[in-house]
């Protein structure tokens, strides 16, 4: 009302602003503080920033711009709110948030505003914009505002910087607390109401940009969000709950007393009895002491989460020495005196760092936190047995985090995150790729809880499904939400084994169940949007409307449960849409094997485009009917009549490692009786022997593995792939004998199967261990960037093994050739 009265009786005298485009401008105001975060209390003061859409100039007396005139408008309605009357007045204004503070211009635009948070906006104004509220304006105007203080605040990496800030901020309060002698005061003392609130903005500001149910200005919904997400244990959030009610209520009362903006409990007995009695305690010490408890448990919580290096930090040692030949021979002595190998190679390899772009790019800020780091980098690096090669592998992460300091900080802040990190590079130059490649997988490098926890399929699923509502609506988040959570995995999948925490076989086992997560997140984020635009496909059968499902197949790795860090996604596409009417539902009806072909496209787009966070994965789907000259989708009938007439052997040997893996459940029954229909085919000996055997052929020649003093894991003779040929050879050949084989994909689970029904020898099944140990072997080179080679020394014993059990099975086609 105080707004609109103003704006009127102004815009009468010298005109309305508009627009470029004729449109009505209002006076935007920002409510800050307790009146953005909807927390009034009895005596508050109400913080308010103030703008508008665009400069201009009005047409009516004084031809006044549209600065002057916002400027009017909010010195008359606060002017009116301010104002004491016999009657009291309405609200306390402050406008001091403002940009520029008391020195600023009292109102500004839009783009002045921008301006200045992109250019000159300070850490204390990023915390208080958590609060920030639009209450005017146009509906357009809102939300361009709206858009301008959530860039501002909140970042799409995560800001560990905050909690620096934070502390730094709350030392400041708490110096002047004391210098004032307002320990007990309940709102910026330890324990207070601000040790509460900074804690649940550090949240905010940290995880904000990559979780819009942190981008809130009520502190109330942000516990339910920390607790819903598991971002703070149950009680931590219990205790800061209640002693945030407590807190405020009790300020409420003591503001109540007469009136007055204070904090300060009152020290007449007459007044804290009966601020007591209101609150429900027999007397003032009953009080006090639930007071004590609260604020113990509050600041415990606070200095926790804000906890600083209790040890000194070494002096700085290493640092930019150019023109200075004392402090570069210290640096030398220093490097020579820890152990180094190499110490002058190390020195020179440090020294051309200090010139490099990267450390230009540098704050001030990050370069004083690396050099104050480096020493005890070096420290660790004297552990490995490659010490430039480790090096150099640091150093290149720290050349691509040069521009973010926030990382800097974040490995400042935490030693054994840092400690981890040295070790990890030096166990897994994959790793360091990676991390180098993707920083934010930094603080993913330390997992807690257990293996149960960390790889349970139901969990992790969960806990996407909440990420990715966190940033709903929004298509690049979402990709972007996508590919973290897959390289975060991966990740915490690669630490563990190289660890020893988990075995090869989780690990493939895990990897796989991986990308069925993510899978089923892309298929149904791309089936909603397609339902969006065009309704559910269904179709007519018999009278009856039935719903057209989808279901994405995994074959090969995937569908095996066996890949690896860098496997693609061999997968096909089925729906079992029939009869008649086959269209989808919606106002925008398309046919309904347009909607499929469109929806499988869409996920492959999904899953394999380039994006500054990477790609998920390759997708390979040319073991579909036909191959690549066939249909992208099938129907579950077509794909049965295929298998059934025209499928070459080499066809149903991958069959074998065929299973659903994403899209609508109803299909996996279907396409498991499908399967297993096919696999239990009988099948004529000498016709199936000679079928693998060309095909095992064909491939090596393909293939040209490498078999003189290193063998290719997987190609050459003796190694992975001729196991999985003999594998399948068994399967097709006694899966309709015994249909219990065909309940496995994975080729561990098809060994044990034929050895516990007598179908293979303990000489053959000895490839169970073999084909484990390959894999192994090849997690190794995976995770150390190199080709998927070892010496033919290494596993000669092994080779010899799978050869002899080769020519047991096709011992007649070898002495044929």
């Amino acid at each position: 009302m105080a707004l609109a009265a103003s704006h009127n009786y102004l815009a009468a005298k010298h005109g309305q602003p508009l627009d470029g485009d004729g449109n009505k401008i209002e006076l935007n105001i920002i409510a800050m503080g307790k009146l953005g975060g909807r927390e009034l209390n009895f005596s508050s003061d109400i913080d308010l920033i103030c703008c508008y859409d665009c400069d201009g100039e009005l047409d009516g007396y004084g031809r006044l711009s549209h600065q002057e005139f916002f400027t009017r408008v909010t010195r008359l309605f606060t002017q009116l709110l301010n104002e004491s009357t016999e009657d009291g007045f309405v609200y306390r204004v402050d406008l001091r948030l403002r940009p520029w503070g008391d020195s600023g211009p009292v109102v500004i635009s839009h783009a002045a505003l921008e301006h200045y948070y992109q250019l000159h906006g300070r850490e204390w104004e990023q915390y208080a914009m958590v609060k920030a509220r639009v209450l005017t304006g146009s509906e357009q105007s809102r939300r361009y505002l709206a858009s301008i203080l959530i860039s501002f605040v909140y970042r799409k990496y995560h800001d560990y910087r905050v909690f620096e800030g934070l502390a730094a901020l709350k030392d400041k309060i708490n110096l002047q607390a004391g210098s004032r002698n307002m320990q007990d005061n309940i709102k910026l003392g330890h324990g207070g109401i601000r040790e509460i609130e900074f804690f649940v903005q550090a949240f905010q500001i940290l995880r904000g940009g990559r979780n819009q149910q942190l981008q809130s200005t009520e502190i109330f919904h942000c516990f339910k969000v920390l607790q819903s997400q598991n971002l703070l244990t149950p009680d931590t959030v219990d205790d800061l709950y209640e002693a945030y009610i407590f807190l405020r209520q009790l300020e409420n009362r003591i503001q109540m007393l007469g009136d007055e903006q204070t904090h300060d409990c009152p020290a007449n007995p007459v007044s804290q009895n009966r601020i007591a009695k209101t609150m429900g305690y027999a007397n003032w010490q009953a009080l006090k002491d639930q007071l004590q408890s609260h604020r113990q448990k509050v600041n415990t919580h606070f200095t926790e989460l804000f906890k600083r290096e209790d040890e000194a930090r070494p002096e700085i040692v290493i640092g930019e020495t150019i023109g200075d030949e004392a402090a570069e021979a210290a640096q030398i002595d220093f490097i020579e005196s820890i152990g180094l190998d190499r110490p002058d190679q190390i020195n020179a390899r440090i020294k051309q760092f200090f010139v490099s772009k990267a450390w230009g790019f540098m704050s001030a800020r990050a370069k004083q936190r690396f050099s104050t780091l480096l020493p005890g980098i070096l420290n660790a690096i004297t552990q490995s047995s490659q010490q430039q090669k480790l090096l150099e592998r640091l150093l290149n992460l720290f050349s691509s985090i040069a521009g973010r300091s926030v990382y800097f900080e974040l490995l400042y802040q935490n030693s054994a995150l840092l400690e981890k990190l040295v070790n990890l590079f030096d166990e897994s130059e994959w790793i360091a790729q990676e991390v180098a490649n993707y920083p934010m997988l930094l603080e993913n490098l330390i997992q807690a809880g257990e293996p149960a926890q960390r790889f349970n399929q139901s969990v992790l699923q969960q806990n996407l499904k909440i990420q990715l509502n966190n940033v709903i609506g929004d298509e690049e988040l979402e990709l972007d939400v996508l590919r973290l959570f897959k390289r975060e995995q991966t990740i915490v999948i690669a630490v563990a084994e190289l660890s020893e925490e988990i075995s090869t076989t989780d690990v493939g086992l895990y990897l796989s169940e991986l990308a069925e997560i993510v899978l089923e997140a892309v298929y149904r984020l791309a089936n909603n949007r397609m339902q969006g635009q065009y309704g559910a496909p269904g179709f007519i059968r018999q009278g009856e409307s039935q719903s057209a499902e989808f279901a994405i197949i995994g074959y090969g790795k995937l569908g095996g449960r066996e890949m690896h860090y860098q496997s693609d996604l061999d997968i096909i596409f089925l729906h079992s849409s029939a009869a008649q009417a086959q269209i989808t539902q919606g106002p925008k009806s398309i046919d309904n094997s347009v909607y499929f072909a469109r929806l499988a496209q869409k996920i492959i787009s999904m899953t394999s485009v380039l994006t500054g966070s990477g790609k998920l994965y390759e997708i390979d789907s040319r073991l579909r009917p036909e191959g690549s000259s066939g249909l992208l989708v099938s129907s579950l009938e077509a794909y049965r009549r295929y298998q059934l007439d025209k499928a070459w052997t080499w066809e149903h040997q991958a069959l074998i490692r065929a299973r659903y893996v994403a899209g609508s459940t109803n299909i996996e029954p279907e396409f498991n009786r499908l399967r297993a229909e096919i696999l239990t085919r009988p099948r004529e000996l000498k016709e199936l022997q000679r079928d693998i055997y060309e095909m095992r052929v064909k491939m090596y020649k393909y293939q040209k593995p490498s078999e003189g003093e290193f063998k290719n894991l997987k190609h050459s003779l003796g190694c992975m792939v001729d196991i999985e040929f003999m594998v399948q050879f068994w399967t097709l050949l006694y899966a309709n004998k015994v249909a219990s084989i065909t309940s496995y994909s994975d080729n561990i689970g098809l060994l044990n199967e034929l050895f516990r029904l007598e179908l293979i020898s303990c000489s053959q099944f000895q490839l169970t261990d073999i084909y484990q140990a390959y894999h192994g072997c090849l997690h190794e080179t995976v995770l150390q960037n190199k080709p998927a080679e070892i010496e033919s020394d290494i596993i000669a014993s092994e080779v010899k093994h799978v050869i002899n059990c080769w020519n047991e099975c096709f011992k007649d086609l070898l002495e044929k050739t």
